[in-house]
């Protein structure tokens, strides 16, 4: 992702990334976060891009925890003479538990698993839907909702 940014960015002055995530929050809603403090020049941007909707978890306001070390991270680090603004939409899928379940599930078999051997004959101990089936989900309800998501309605020239 660093050699991309430097690569087909390095003339860019400002620079919108979306970085798609799925698990967390309401079933289908895609929650808008921007994962610096509230009162960076970046959140006001990303605010007054895609509207009142943006989240941040240092902010208290998003469904997501406080993360470091984000892929997004990389961009501003690259592009040191661009204003770069970045974003995640995360598109709720499954509960909570569900999804931490089959991370844990999928872990397990990871670690201790025999991955060669088909879903649930994993050595001794079975596991649910693999984690890569729970964060996103092919449903029709899921796909009818999910897509919905808009900015505010705002050019970005």
């Amino acid at each position: 992702m660093r050699a991309i940014a430097r690569e087909e960015l390095a003339a860019a002055r400002r620079v919108g990334i979306i970085d798609f995530h799925t698990g967390l929050g309401p079933f289908g809603h895609g929650e808008l976060i921007c994962a610096v403090a509230p009162a960076a020049k970046s959140f006001a941007r990303a605010k007054a891009w895609y509207g009142d909707e943006m989240t941040s978890p240092e902010g208290g306001t998003s469904t997501s925890a406080v993360v470091v070390g984000v892929m997004t991270d990389a961009f501003p680090q690259e592009l040191p003479d661009a204003e770069v603004t970045s974003i995640a939409i995360e598109y709720g899928t499954y509960t909570v538990p569900e999804v931490l379940g089959a991370v844990r599930a999928d872990n397990w078999l990871h670690q201790r698993g025999d991955l060669k051997l088909g879903a649930g004959q994993a050595r001794s101990r079975p596991t649910s839907r693999s984690a890569s089936s729970r964060p996103a989900t092919n449903g029709a309800r899921w796909c009818g909702r999910a897509p919905t998501r808009r900015s505010a309605g705002r050019s970005r020239a």
